[in-house]
């Protein structure tokens, strides 16, 4: 039996989605272990033509042929500035008509909000754009149960769909040595704790959360030290006493050692903690104990002993929690080894890529091997 060659497409790479590019390699290495599934991983060069990433700049340029399912990694902002690529679902029809193949979207990011009118400009075409694209799409993937949601409010294109979530984009294996010295350089000769943040300036992250912890950890426990860690971090305003580190972009395993070397990572969302962000997952899968929120986008899979969450709307609770991780080490401690252990049940890349593949194993029993699906078949997929 031959296995079900995937096209995993990804957008241009920047320091702004490349996480994506990241995320659809450490994808493709998953699935490409079982021998019914061959995954190859392609990124966008120019509008409509992409090169096999693995190749870098040695591979040509052009439109993949030959796969048996199409799977684009959407996030607008991938595609064109400010998100607005109407290039798009025109090589996405393309393709699909030229190949016969089936056609997925994995959505990582749809659309922004209606808010001001430069976000409601963008907004509104991302709407359009992601629209146009479902014409064409046998199956969407979304990452969040906030992307299912963004997708069935578009109406007009009923799509069957399937939540799976994303991983993290750092190896495994750390060096322990250069962590330790890593973190007693950071901690200086007070030892001071160590505190985290981790992700780029984005709207979704709950800043003044963030800021109201430090202070108050900053009044109880004195000074400690923060790791703004991102490739474009926000800026924080630390209270007196607290140093700020802010690498700016490092390698993978940069980041992991200075993961590695947090006692404690915080991670307020303004809409709550979500399965589409390889920040939080890169914190659990590290062993670090994670405060995070619990707000009306947090999906079930987060409601779980290893991630502590505090409401939204409660930020003084989440100041306090803040100050009792810090100063309880058991408790800090206990908390890091569950949230690791609920990385390893549900958001490992072997459970993700087992996720995957069934979505798309069921997709391929459901259709003609070699035959295009259309979007009313799709509707009797998984049943």
């Amino acid at each position: 039996m031959q296995p079900l060659r995937i096209a995993l497409l990804c957008g241009a790479e920047d320091s702004e989605t490349d996480a994506i590019i990241s995320y659809s390699s450490r994808l493709a290495a998953a699935l490409n272990s079982s021998i019914s599934m061959s995954a190859t991983v392609f990124r966008l060069i120019a509008p409509g033509r992409w090169r096999e990433h693995s190749k870098g700049q040695r591979g040509s340029a052009g439109i993949p042929s030959g796969f048996d399912a199409y799977v684009l990694q959407y996030n607008p902002f991938s595609f064109g500035r400010r998100g607005m690529a109407p290039w798009l679902p025109l090589a996405w029809r393309r393709l699909r008509d030229h190949n016969a193949a089936l056609m997925v979207i994995t959505v990582h990011e749809a659309y922004m909000p209606l808010v001001g009118w430069r976000w409601t400009t963008m907004g509104l075409w991302h709407r359009a754009q992601l629209w146009a694209l479902l014409g064409a799409t046998d199956f969407t993937i979304a990452t969040c149960r906030e992307r299912e949601d963004e997708i069935a409010a578009l109406g007009g294109r009923h799509v069957r769909g399937d939540h799976i979530p994303v991983g993290s984009n750092l190896d495994e294996v750390v060096d322990i040595a250069h962590v330790a010295a890593l973190r007693a350089s950071l901690r200086g000769p007070q030892s001071l704790p160590i505190i985290a943040t981790f992700g780029n300036a984005h709207p979704s992250r709950a800043m003044s959360m963030l800021h109201l912890a430090l202070h108050a950890v900053a009044g109880s426990v004195g000074e400690h030290v923060l790791l703004n860690l991102g490739a474009r971090p926000p800026r924080v305003v630390p209270p007196l006493g607290v140093e700020v580190v802010t690498p700016g972009p490092l390698t993978t395993a940069q980041v992991a050692a200075h993961l590695s070397c947090a006692d404690l990572v915080l991670l307020p969302y303004v809409t709550g903690a979500i399965t589409n962000k390889t920040t939080l997952m890169a914190s659990l899968q590290m062993g670090r104990a994670v405060l995070s929120t619990y707000g009306p986008s947090t999906d079930d899979e987060l409601l779980d002993p290893g991630l502590l969450l505090v409401s939204i709307d409660d930020p003084e609770k989440y100041a306090a929690e803040a100050v009792r991780l810090i100063r309880d080490d058991d408790e800090r401690e206990a908390l890091a080894r569950r949230g690791r252990e609920l990385y390893e049940r549900t958001f490992s890349w072997e459970t993700i890529a087992a996720q995957t593949r069934s979505a798309l194993s069921a997709l391929a029993r459901g259709s003609a091997r070699g035959v295009g699906v259309s979007c009313a078949q799709a509707d009797t997929f998984g049943q």
